[in-house]
């Protein structure tokens, strides 16, 4: 008979992990919107830059630092921005051409309010030198969270401001509206790694070229940034290399999107695993009990139905013969789950103590309990 008491044991081990696997599958949901990310003094990303609209490739990188917030006026308007330093370093042979340049992006939308750059070109000894300024009033929105199937259209006029070598100040403005479309999540692997994105497709009003900026939220920024023509051929693309994002470390980016779901569903499976290994010298009801209260847990539709599942839980920890505490608990857990459609939190909240009390149970309650029903077979 003890050969099939061991079987009875690693059976009902089993079917409480399945029960919990398998609940773990179907509760996975689609990944959530790609909040906007906070930047940091000291973020940075670093690209590779390649290009081909002129028939010839052009490649060199692009290296963008956080240095700040300040608050920049355009037109008379104040806006609140990152303030980030730009560097395009682009060779031509033995040449390199250093293009500094300082973009102040949104806070609230990381749209682009204003870019200032110096362009000092020397060829022998000729030099030419301008000051470039280029701003948009009110600046293009980007609206956040990204979420898969979003569209919106945004427009602005940009302010052109060119000072060369002689003092000559020029001055154009050009009206802009885009459409911007959210496309569907894709994994983009770049040579800083694998991100999973969200693809933000930008297209100016009467031209049929368009860019995407493949956001992620584990970088804080565009791991990609590609450039099509009218055919939908690449014309060229930033690609990332490397970064600091220091909102995006492990410790922080676990609460975002579809992370802090993953790791939920881990702590449960952890927690649960746990109680079924000290189990399994004992009766086979604690771990098909644990089964089905973990899959209350992380499933991600429960009917009203479906709370009998707790209800069976308790009857197969009680007929364990449980310490009195345990069975205080056990009884009380009833209640929240009768206001279960009011409060379904509640519920949750309580469902998840219950799950932890049993990690707590006696390992020698429960093999007394397992001779005891060894005895009566």
């Amino acid at each position: 008979m003890d050969w099939m008491h061991s079987r009875l044991r690693v059976l009902a081990a089993a079917v409480g992990l399945l029960l919990i696997a398998a609940l773990a599958f179907t509760a996975t949901p689609a990944r959530a919107a790609t909040n906007r990310p906070a930047w940091a003094s000291g973020d940075f990303w670093v690209y590779a830059y390649s290009s081909a609209l002129t028939g010839t490739s052009i490649s060199g990188t692009l290296r963008m630092d956080v240095t700040g917030t300040e608050s920049v006026s355009v037109n008379g308007s104040s806006y609140s921005t990152y303030h980030v330093a730009a560097t395009l370093t682009i060779p031509f042979g033995s040449l390199t051409l250093n293009l500094p340049a300082t973009i102040w992006y949104s806070t609230d939308t990381l749209a682009i309010v204003k870019i200032v750059a110096d362009v000092n070109l020397t060829f022998g000894t000729v030099s030419a030198n301008s000051h470039v300024s280029i701003s948009g009033n009110p600046p293009q929105i980007i609206q956040w969270p990204l979420t898969a199937g979003a569209s919106w259209d945004s427009s602005t006029t940009v302010w052109d401001v060119t000072t060369n070598s002689t003092g000559a100040v020029r001055y154009t403005q050009m009206p802009l509206a885009t459409h911007f479309e959210v496309q569907t999540d894709a994994s983009i692997t770049v040579p800083a790694g694998t991100f999973t994105t969200s693809p933000l497709k930008e297209t100016a009003a009467g031209s049929t070229s368009f860019v995407i900026n493949y956001w992620s939220p584990q970088a804080g920024n565009s791991v990609r940034t590609e450039s099509h023509n009218s055919s939908g051929q690449s014309a060229g693309s930033y690609n990332l290399t490397s970064y600091r994002y220091q909102a995006g470390s492990l410790l922080t980016t676990v609460f975002l999107g579809l992370q802090v779901w993953i790791w939920l569903i881990l702590l449960v499976l952890v927690v649960s695993v746990w109680v079924i290994r000290r189990a399994r010298p004992g009766d086979s009801s604690i771990p098909i009990a644990v089964g089905l209260v973990a899959s209350m847990l992380i499933s991600p539709y429960i009917n009203f139905y479906d709370l009998s599942a707790p209800v069976l839980a308790g009857w197969l920890i009680l007929r364990t013969n449980p310490p009195r505490w345990q069975r205080a608990i056990t009884f009380m857990v009833y209640v929240p789950i009768y206001v279960a459609p009011i409060f379904p939190l509640v519920t949750l909240a309580a469902l998840c103590g219950w799950l932890v009390s049993l990690a707590a149970l006696p390992v020698r309650q429960v093999r007394q309990a397992s001779a005891l029903t060894q005895a009566a077979a």
